[in-house]
């Protein structure tokens, strides 16, 4: 015998309609503004891995020949902590390495042939979505005040793609003066 009445199972069906139905258009609003909520979670860089260096390392700002230059870092046999990987558009794999120079600590890409690790044991970029920088910003090597600045202003009403959300930080990507540049800057400033 059904302890439910025919009225009580009608009633209990209605509710589940409506609340799929009101959860799909939350998620759907959401989706249609790519809020904070989108650029919030982003991906965490695993900082763990560790790679040894077969060549100098020549650094950029991205991943590829493009971006503007970091400098060149270290000698061959020094490890180094790397964190992503990411192909320029000619196909060729970068990886994207932290390391500390001068007493600066740093972020930048260096080609992946020059480090002893598989780039395909890394996660992968992607972009997160287009976005305006709502005030001018300092660009930084990293997501955070411990690392070094880059010595560049991105300009308020840039339009910015993100790569990346870490520490209330943005990785955005840009042109400048004919350069691509990535650079770290607070996600407030979206």
């Amino acid at each position: 015998m059904n302890p439910y009445r025919e009225g009580d199972i009608m009633r209990l069906a209605c509710k589940n309609v409506f609340l799929f139905f009101i959860t799909s258009l939350v998620f759907s609003v959401l989706i249609l503004l790519r809020c904070d909520f989108v650029l919030s979670e982003g991906y965490r860089i695993d900082s763990g891995k560790k790679a040894v260096l077969n060549q100098s390392m020549h650094v950029r700002s991205g991943p590829g020949s493009a971006y503007s230059g970091i400098g060149t870092y270290f000698e061959s046999g020094t490890e180094i902590c790397v964190l992503t990987s990411a192909r320029d558009s000619s196909g060729n794999c970068w990886i994207q390495v932290e390391f500390r120079s001068n007493g600066v600590l740093k972020r930048g890409y260096a080609p992946a042939n020059c480090l002893s690790i598989d780039p395909n044991s890394l996660p992968s970029e992607s972009s997160i979505g287009q976005y305006t920088v709502s005030q001018e910003s300092n660009g930084r090597f990293g997501p955070g005040t411990e690392y070094g600045s880059q010595k560049l202003i991105v300009p308020s009403g840039a339009v910015i793609i993100v790569f990346a959300v870490e520490n209330g930080y943005a990785q955005i990507e840009y042109t400048e003066n004919g350069s691509l540049v990535r650079t770290w800057i607070p996600r407030s400033q979206l």
